[in-house]
Formats: C-alpha cells, sequence, structure tokens
C-alpha cells in the first residue's frame, strides 16, 4: 500500500518530486506538515495526527509535523507533547 501510496503523491505534485527522484527512499523529499490549533479544535488535531501517523508516515516516515499553540489548555498541551 505504501508504494502505491507514493505513486499517487508523486503523480500529484510532479513538481515536488522528479520522475528521476523515488519519494519513498529520499527523505529530503519529504513535505514538511505545519498546523495550528486552539482549545476548541483540539479533538481535529488529534484525529489529524492519528490520519497522519497511520497514513501519511507510511510513505514518509520522518515527516516534520508542527503544532502551533493558539490557545490550547495545559492538559491539552501535555497530550501532544
Amino acid at each position: 500500500m505504501s508504494r502505491l501510496y507514493s505513486e499517487i503523491v508523486t503523480n500529484c505534485f510532479p513538481d515536488l518530486f522528479p520522475a528521476n527522484q523515488s519519494v519513498y527512499n529520499n527523505a529530503s523529499l519529504y513535505p514538511t506538515i505545519v498546523t495550528a490549533a486552539s482549545a476548541d479544535h483540539f479533538l481535529e488535531v488529534m484525529m489529524l495526527f492519528e490520519n497522519l501517523n497511520t497514513t501519511w508516515r507510511l510513505v514518509f516516515p520522518d515527516t516534520a509535523i508542527y503544532l502551533y499553540d493558539i490557545g490550547l489548555t495545559e492538559p491539552q498541551r501535555l497530550k501532544v507533547a
């Protein structure tokens, strides 16, 4: 499955992933994911992280994921730390 996903990503973003370079084996081509969340949207960002960890990381295992805290509660901060 992960190789098929890699082919889909490569075909969808040809400018980012040249045909002569394998996305699957080239960590320097991995995208960086940046998002932000407040306390009201904590559940959504946790679902996003779960989705990324079960799908995206199959293809891009070393992808950097950044979450900007724009109003999380202290217990929520501890869960995403």
